[in-house]
């Protein structure tokens, strides 16, 4: 009686095996309980418990052994040893069950992220009979009063919706035994997005003759000149200006906002640059007598 049985790596499970036997037993006689393994053979038994008794009739207090593997087909024996006998196994499959053991825990090094920007994985190796797992956050590096996330798996990513510093931990439960709680994460930051720069991107002239000169409304050291939306250069702060390519064509510049390592979407202006008139050759001197014409050219 007792299956299924729940043994873990340290512990495991007691069971009371009662017995009849036939004939004449000699003084000394050893009853011992033997275990099958999982497919029921008792080719390599497991001695499990035994009685000195000379008596027909008797119970073995037997423990299946901590560490033996799960299985649905396990067996037991009571053989003598004086005489020698081998008894029948008990004909009904035995059920083994393994506790929740974690074996490799969550990573316990820092992940900087930037808002809605995807956190690296976390995950848990266990091992057990039909495991489940429960990740929860939580505000402290601690593993107890987190809040539940995630689905039943071992493995959990962060999510990076909100701004702020959490910590993850996995609960791990088998069919049978208590449920063990792996170690805490490490601190997952999360920095929020800077929103667009609300300020105005003032151009010098519009239409420029050459570069323009550019200034921000709003200066801010943290806000940054760019030549394209995704620019991330911080060497050109908005706390001074900027002046533009002298292309001659349509220019857009940008703003962007730096939180940490996380930028903002931009802010632009379009302008035109005009090409300069510029004198290449210029018309010779002349000697003209009154009264006659000549033609410059440049």
């Amino acid at each position: 009686t007792g299956s299924p049985f729940c043994v873990s790596a340290s512990t495991g499970a007691s069971v009371s095996l009662p017995f009849t036997s036939l004939g004449t037993l000699n003084a000394g006689n050893v009853y011992t309980a033997q275990l099958s393994n999982a497919a029921g053979s008792f080719a390599s038994p497991v001695s499990i418990g035994t009685v000195t008794s000379t008596a027909n009739s008797g119970t073995i207090a037997a423990t299946i052994p901590a560490g033996t593997a799960a299985g649905t087909g396990y067996r037991i024996r009571v053989v003598s040893n004086n005489p020698t006998v081998f008894g029948t196994n008990n004909t009904v499959d035995l059920t083994v069950q393994n506790s929740a053991v974690i074996t490799a825990q969550p990573s316990t090094t820092g992940q900087n992220s930037c808002q809605g920007v995807g956190a690296a994985a976390l995950s848990v190796t266990a091992t057990g009979t039909t495991l489940s797992y429960q990740w929860y956050s939580n505000t402290t590096a601690t593993t107890s009063g987190g809040t539940p996330v995630g689905t039943n798996s071992n493995s959990y990513t962060p999510v990076t919706t909100t701004a702020g510093t959490l910590y993850y931990y996995c609960v791990v439960s088998a069919a049978c035994g208590a449920s063990v709680t792996s170690n805490v994460s490490g601190a997952v930051n999360v920095t929020a997005i800077p929103s667009a720069p609300s300020g105005t991107i003032n151009v010098s002239a519009n239409p420029s003759c050459g570069a323009a000169t550019l200034t921000y409304s709003a200066p801010n050291a943290n806000i940054y000149w760019q030549t394209s939306a995704t620019g991330n250069l911080t060497t050109n702060p908005t706390t001074s200006s900027y002046t533009s390519s002298a292309t001659a064509g349509s220019h857009t510049i940008y703003v962007r906002e730096l939180n940490g390592t996380c930028w903002g979407p931009a802010t632009s202006v379009t302008f035109t640059i005009v090409a300069p008139v510029i004198i290449t050759v210029d018309p010779p001197n002349r000697v003209i007598n009154d009264g006659a014409n000549t033609t410059f050219t440049v």
